[in-house]
């Protein structure tokens, strides 16, 4: 049976102005917990006018800011990142990895039970028709799964090294009764008539609601067990690209999106990168009037990813809310 921490003390949550960490904060203060919030000077705290929240200003990026930052939290929720669909590997690897490096080094100095991090089931990159477990062979081709995987070695190597209590959750992709990133972004696709299955899209695709998210990262911090371990979060039953996006598109009164040859898709891809090299651009984006297909989102759109979810449930007491995307979405 799993131990939990007795005390309802501090916790430091990064990546706080994000659509996890909305969702994760009122649920800490809801039960009790102290709450501070790394946030940069520029950012827009609107949704988080709580009254009992302590904003600190720092960047992840720039560790003369985080000096003394977790001093007095017992837990640290690392959900900060680069989410952009577009952005050069340079970028999600200062963030991601950049940021993960100083915040731990920043950690060392205090004297926190518990650090959490937002990984991604990116970061397996394809897989078969099985939902795979912790320990399968990763091997990401996203840029963005691969920064994810280098700041996972990262934190293993400090837990090894220095007995540094970090747990891992690889989070699959996040949606909610608001939508969320992945909702909107598809539901923006489909509205501009820009959506198209490349391939069959009967492709093994594992999502998550917002609820078991912030449910997950609670039980990460509280489960003693959890300490130095990886765990795969996601619904009880993953689905298909096609499902989904054809729900979705039910959902807003849209016509199922129709398909592309994959050889098409990968012709196009290499038509648009090779222009966008000789233009010399580096954006970094999520606006889907901006995005052009790549080969990597080729990839990703083609292929199974999937995760058994079996361990959350045995070792933190991981249970869905939501079993599958069809109960999560008309809530």
């Amino acid at each position: 049976m799993s131990t939990y921490y007795a005390s309802l003390g501090k916790v430091l949550v990064t990546g706080g102005t994000g659509y996890i960490g909305q969702h994760l904060i009122p649920s800490l203060l809801n039960r009790g917990y102290k709450v501070k919030v790394l946030v940069r000077k520029n950012s827009n705290v609107k949704d988080l006018s709580y009254p009992d929240i302590e904003f600190i200003y720092g960047d992840l990026i720039k560790k003369e800011t985080l000096i003394g930052i977790a001093d007095g939290c017992e837990i640290v929720f690392h959900l900060a990142s680069l989410v952009e669909i577009i952005a050069p590997k340079d970028e999600y690897f200062k963030v991601i990895v950049g940021g993960t490096h100083n915040l731990i080094e920043a950690c060392r100095s205090s004297e926190i039970k518990r650090f959490v991090f937002a990984s991604a089931g990116m970061v397996y990159g394809g897989i078969k028709k099985t939902p795979v477990k912790e320990d399968y062979s990763c091997k990401p081709f996203y840029n963005y799964g691969k920064a994810k995987l280098e700041a996972e070695r990262m934190l293993l190597k400090a837990y090894e090294e220095f007995d540094f209590p970090m747990t891992i959750l690889r989070i699959f992709g996040v949606y909610g009764s608001k939508g969320g990133l992945l909702v909107d972004n598809i539901s923006a696709a489909l509205k501009n008539r820009k959506f198209r299955f490349i391939g069959s899209g009967d492709y093994l695709f594992h999502v998550v609601h917002i609820d078991d998210v912030v449910q997950a990262l609670i039980l990460a911090a509280q489960t003693e067990k959890a300490r130095g371990h990886i765990y795969n979060i996601g619904d009880d039953e993953p689905t298909t690209s096609k499902e989904f996006v054809n729900y979705i598109a039910a959902q807003i009164g849209l016509k199922k999106p129709g398909h592309i040859p994959v050889w098409l898709a990968y012709l196009a891809a290499i038509f648009f990168e090779t222009v966008r090299k000789i233009k010399g651009k580096r954006e970094v984006t999520s606006d889907m009037k901006k995005i052009i297909i790549t080969r990597d989102m080729i990839k990703l759109m083609t292929t199974n990813l999937a995760g058994d979810i079996s361990k959350a449930k045995q070792e933190l007491g991981y249970c869905p809310k939501y079993p599958t995307f069809r109960e999560g979405l008309t809530k």
